[in-house]
């Protein structure tokens, strides 16, 4: 936030609450977020927000594929064919999991310029005397705040286009995010195999893509590779 000085201001002053993030074991509050709530003073009322899709936890599950001692192209050129689990498990191709998450989500994004003068709070030193004059400071917000209508989206879409930024181009195939053909295993198609995904993209070498979901500020990243071998799944975090 920066310093904000206009008496004008006041009218435009955002009521907040807390909402405790962390409570120890004897019910202590060990940390707590604020919201300023733009609900309160009428401010949401004169945004528009669009609505929009998040992905849910099946599209995680999508990600994740069983254990095949081929690729999963070859696995499904093959007619989805028994797999002999009692072999050494070091011979399978396996999915590789990693989180991500954005600290501080919102206050990696900024308001625009024309909108930051319509948030703020008044910020009150409190002496805890009850005798001395409480000195008062105005502020307004620069980046996106809790309680805001617009926060979600505005952070949500900078987001999917700083990832979709990083993830590269996908025919370059040194980019782990790499892949060359999309497979759809959809019911009722010829060797449509139910325990594996219904849209899949496979690499040059046929195996599953690296491939990622995210939801708000927690971004899972899923890659397929054997044990000791190249981890498309950290690496595609990179």
């Amino acid at each position: 936030m920066v310093l904000y000085l206009d008496s004008a201001f006041t009218d435009l002053l955002i009521p907040r609450f807390t909402v405790p993030k962390v409570v120890g074991e004897d019910g202590t509050i060990l940390d707590v977020r604020c919201v300023w709530d733009c609900k309160v003073n009428g401010h949401n009322a004169t945004l528009w927000t669009p609505e929009f899709m998040l992905p849910t936890a099946l599209d995680a599950e999508d990600q994740v594929v069983k254990w095949l001692s081929m690729s999963v192209g070859e696995y499904l050129q093959q007619g989805s064919p028994v797999m002999e689990y009692t072999q050494e498990p070091s011979i399978f191709i396996k999915t590789k999991q990693g989180d991500i998450d954005v600290v501080q989500h919102f206050n990696n994004f900024r308001c625009h310029l024309i909108d930051q003068h319509t948030l703020g709070v008044r910020y009150i030193y409190n002496n805890n005397d009850g005798i001395s004059e409480e000195r008062e400071a105005w502020f307004q917000f620069n980046c996106l705040q809790f309680g805001n209508r617009r926060s979600p989206y505005k952070a949500v879409q900078g987001e999917s286009r700083i990832i979709e930024f990083c993830k590269g181009d996908p025919k370059d195939s040194k980019n782990k995010f790499q892949f060359s053909t999309c497979h759809l295993n959809l019911p009722c198609s010829m060797n449509y195999d139910p325990s594996m995904p219904q849209v899949m993209l496979l690499r040059n070498d046929k195996e599953l893509a690296t491939g990622k979901e995210t939801f708000v500020d927690d971004c899972h990243v899923v890659g397929r590779a054997k044990e000791g071998g190249f981890d498309h799944a950290k690496d595609g975090c990179k």
